[in-house]
């Protein structure tokens, strides 16, 4: 499998360019940095548009954003429904070898 990496033109511009010069269709496209949210929209419309498979995803610091758009033919069979937690770590201390200390922000509570 290929992969492109693009940096200029901008990506939007990069796809629409493909487009337009019939090459080979992408099977998905990743943005893997933060970047503006316009950014963000123009290119997962145009990959909706155009039945292209797209994900989101990158790390700063000690947070993540995941986003996956596989179009309206992807069926997801979720079993329980259960809705998604956030959990918002303040500090992770550690005690000892064997013991930590993971406080939360004021006002958030987790399962574990």
């Amino acid at each position: 499998m290929k992969v492109t990496v693009v940096s200029e033109p901008s990506l939007l511009e990069y796809l629409k360019q493909q487009k337009q010069s019939k090459q080979d269709p992408f099977k998905i496209v990743v943005i893997s940095e933060n970047q503006p949210k316009e950014t963000v929209l123009g290119v997962s419309g145009f990959c909706r548009d155009n039945s292209i498979p797209f994900l989101l995803s990158f790390v700063a610091g000690c947070s993540a954003k995941i986003l996956s758009d596989f179009g309206e033919e992807f069926k997801v069979l979720d079993q329980n429904s259960e809705e998604i937690v956030d959990v918002m770590i303040q500090t992770i201390g550690e005690k000892d070898k064997e013991t930590a200390t993971v406080k939360l922000i004021e006002g958030f509570d987790h399962q574990f």
